[in-house]
């Protein structure tokens, strides 16, 4: 055989061994690119929801907690899709209901049940593991709030779920004394930042009982936080009082993050429920 023939005869040897040689095996238990990628996203994105449930909902909406799946209040609760939702003007019936139609989707909850006023019941159903738990006494003598540390994928997060002091009144005053009392949920803005902690990213959400304008929502600015309705504004109310004249309804619900910690891309009200309140709900992304 000639030169060429056999430097012929050589790649084809060649070639036919390389045809024969399979691709490596993937390792065990690894991912599919696009998988893993979902992965990594969804664990920079994290969603957060407000509700006052009204603690006489309770009693209303049926003495048999076991048809509480039906009841309106808990099913728009539960149709959230939150990862993390905190509550007020809970109960101990209120924690039942909530415990058992989450138990799936929110399997981590935390309850504080009233003493001294009835609408003081505090939760937080997570559907990550709540790793800290604390109330926290009010600075001007009304609602506790509430401080967990939750343990997400993007890491621990500080959740302030507070119930700040209302604006009691007739319907033809509540404007004046809620601008009043402005000062008072101010105050205990004040002392519950004190309490956070420093090393956390933190989200601040609840019943603020309060307008985007109010003084407390100044305070939070100049410590570093937004309010997701300041950068994604709605029309939409939270509350309403219902039969009142002139109509009475304001959006006294927040969620207010760290703006250094998240990037917030949704904010909304959702209609629906028995609650003098609508919840509120926004998402969140890692900056």
């Amino acid at each position: 055989m000639n030169s060429s023939g056999s430097r012929f005869l050589g790649v084809l040897v060649l070639a036919t061994l390389v045809s024969c040689v399979e691709p490596p095996a993937a390792e065990h238990g690894s991912e599919p690119p696009a998988e893993a990628t979902s992965r990594a996203e969804q664990e920079r994105k994290l969603v957060v929801a407000s509700y006052n449930v009204f603690y006489g909902n309770a009693v209303k909406e049926g003495p048999d907690p076991k048809a509480w799946g039906e009841s309106e209040t808990l099913r728009v609760a539960m149709s959230l899709g939150a990862d993390v939702l905190a509550l007020q003007e809970t109960n101990e019936a209120w924690k039942g209901a909530l415990e058992a139609a989450g138990a799936a989707t929110l399997p981590h909850c935390k309850f504080h049940e009233p003493v001294k006023f009835l609408p003081e019941g505090l939760g937080v159903c997570s559907r990550f593991p709540i790793v800290e738990d604390e109330l926290i006494p009010s600075a001007v003598g009304w609602f506790p709030a509430q401080r967990t540390v939750v343990a997400t994928p993007m890491g621990n997060v500080e959740i302030l779920n507070v119930h700040l002091k209302p604006a009691v009144a007739s319907a033809e005053d509540w404007w004046a004394v809620h601008r009043d009392t402005r000062a008072d949920r101010d105050r205990e803005m004040r002392s519950l930042l004190a309490r956070l902690s420093s090393s956390l990213p933190t989200i601040v959400v609840g019943d603020f009982n309060d307008v985007i304008e109010g003084d407390v929502f100044m305070t939070l600015a100049k410590t570093g936080f937004d309010n997701t309705f300041s950068r994604l504004p709605t029309e939409s109310t939270s509350w309403t009082w219902a039969g009142a004249d002139p109509p009475l309804a304001a959006l006294l619900d927040h969620v207010a993050y760290e703006r250094s910690a998240f990037r917030a891309t949704s904010a909304q009200v959702v209609a629906g429920g028995r609650s003098d309140h609508q919840p509120v709900i926004a998402s969140f992304e890692l900056p």
